[in-house]
C-alpha cells in the first residue's frame, strides 16, 4: 500500500487512491490477531514491523529507484538476520 501513498505524496495519482491503502490499513488488526494464534505480541510484532518494513525498503529501491547508504544496507541485513532470530525455534 505504501507504493500508492508515495504516488500520492508525488502527485503522480491524485487523492482518491488513498481509499485502497485505508482500506487495506483497515485490515491489518484482523491479520496481526490471526497472527497472534502462532506466536506471542511481543515476538509477533517485532516480526510484522520488520518484514513490513524490509518489504517496503525493497519496494523503494526496486520501484521507485531510491538510493541507500552502505551503512543503511547493513541496517537491512540486520533486520533479515533479526526475522530469522526472532522466528527460529
Amino acid at each position: 500500500m505504501e507504493p500508492i501513498v508515495k504516488l500520492v505524496s508525488t502527485k503522480s495519482l491524485s487523492l482518491g487512491w488513498m481509499v485502497i491503502p485505508t482500506l487495506a490499513y483497515a485490515v491489518d488488526p484482523w491479520i496481526f490477531l490471526k497472527s497472534l494464534s502462532f506466536e506471542g505480541i511481543a515476538i509477533m510484532n517485532l516480526v510484522w514491523n520488520l518484514v513490513s518494513n524490509i518489504f517496503i525498503t525493497f519496494v523503494g529501491l526496486a520501484v521507485f529507484k531510491e538510493q541507500i547508504t552502505v551503512l543503511k544496507g547493513i541496517g537491512i541485513a540486520l533486520g533479515f538476520v533479526a526475522v530469522i532470530c526472532m522466528t527460529a525455534e
